[in-house]
């Protein structure tokens, strides 16, 4: 029997599970991230819509959900874009977890302190779900860990 060489065995790199989980805001269902998920697509990145349901339960409700889900995704690394509503429910997500997490793509007054970087955008409350800019700065963020 003829052992390969170590020299000749190849190296297969682990797949690690990253995903980058989306949160709407309220009255929504999740659709209006479609755009958004997409462009984080064709970054590389595995976007998941958490379609929680927003006038049913209170934001820190939502957030014990969302922890259990996200728990249940088994992931290597985990990710979050929230809108609106959904950066109130992710702030009770990092009120559960410890250490605190930072970095979110933000509006001026949704401003998380002590993250690691901040952007305002000129558009509107809607629009920064359609931007292709916000799409950009997105993708940077979640691979060099700062906005653009």
């Amino acid at each position: 029997m003829v052992q390969p060489q170590r020299d000749s065995m190849q190296v297969v790199p682990s797949v690690k599970k990253r995903y980058v989980i989306l949160l709407h805001g309220l009255w929504m269902n999740g659709l209006e991230m479609g755009v958004l998920a997409n462009r984080l697509r064709r970054c590389g990145y595995t976007p998941i819509t958490y379609p929680y349901k927003d006038l049913r339960f209170s934001p820190a409700q939502n957030a014990g959900h969302l922890q259990s889900w996200m728990e249940s995704l088994q992931a290597d690394e985990v990710n979050f874009v929230a809108h609106s509503l959904g950066g109130i429910v992710l702030l009770h997500l990092f009120a559960r977890l410890r250490p605190p997490h930072d970095g979110a793509v933000e509006l001026q007054e949704t401003l998380l302190p002590g993250a690691k970087s901040h952007i305002a955008l000129r558009t509107n409350h809607m629009g920064v779900l359609l931007s292709g800019k916000a799409a950009r700065q997105t993708c940077a963020f979640l691979s060099m860990g700062c906005f653009q």
